[in-house]
Parts: structure tokens; C-alpha cells; sequence
């Protein structure tokens, strides 16, 4: 049994919403994004403008938890945790950030 390695993201639409979200293939993931399906939050603000941050190497129940605790963040907190990483938000104790 093969067991895929999930990804959590923070992308900022058109419009500078952030979306966080989880994905097994990123790129394929934005280019979804970017094609106008996908998150329905990502199309109703414009779609992506960029990519913000990015955790990959995770299991799934990983990917959904740190996912679930990035969306009960505040803005604020949010553009912490882009700029310093999540060990600033209280987030530690995860797999090496990639982005």
C-alpha cells in the first residue's frame, strides 16, 4: 500500500483573501485553482493571485489537522505564520516547511 504525501497551502486570491487548503499534487492544485474550479472561495475572490506558504511531506490526518488549525487563525496570525513560519503562531512540531 502506497500512501501519498499531502501538502497544506496558503494562497492569496485577487482580491487578498487568504485560502488555505490541502492537496496531494500542488501544482496541479493551483492550476485548478487558476482554471476557475475548485474552492468556491478561491473563485469568488478572483482567483490566485499567488502562492503565500506551503507544508508538504505530511500524512493526511497531518495535512488535515494543520490545515483545520490555519483556518481558525486570524489574519493577522496568518501573515505571521507566512512571514516567520508556523513555530510563530504556536503551530510547531510539524514536518520542515517548504515555502
Amino acid at each position: 500500500m502506497t500512501t501519498s504525501a499531502w501538502t497544506v497551502y496558503i494562497l492569496e486570491t485577487v482580491d487578498g483573501r487568504y485560502y488555505t487548503g490541502v492537496a496531494t499534487d500542488l501544482d496541479a492544485r493551483y492550476r485548478t485553482h487558476a482554471a476557475g474550479r475548485g474552492a468556491r472561495a478561491v473563485r469568488m475572490g478572483g482567483g490566485p493571485r499567488r502562492l503565500l506558504w506551503h507544508r508538504g511531506g505530511l500524512a493526511k490526518g497531518e495535512a488535515l489537522a494543520l490545515e483545520r488549525a490555519i483556518k481558525g487563525l486570524e489574519r493577522a496570525a496568518k501573515e505571521r505564520l507566512v512571514a516567520e513560519g508556523p513555530e510563530a503562531v504556536g503551530l510547531g512540531g510539524t514536518p520542515a516547511a517548504d515555502g
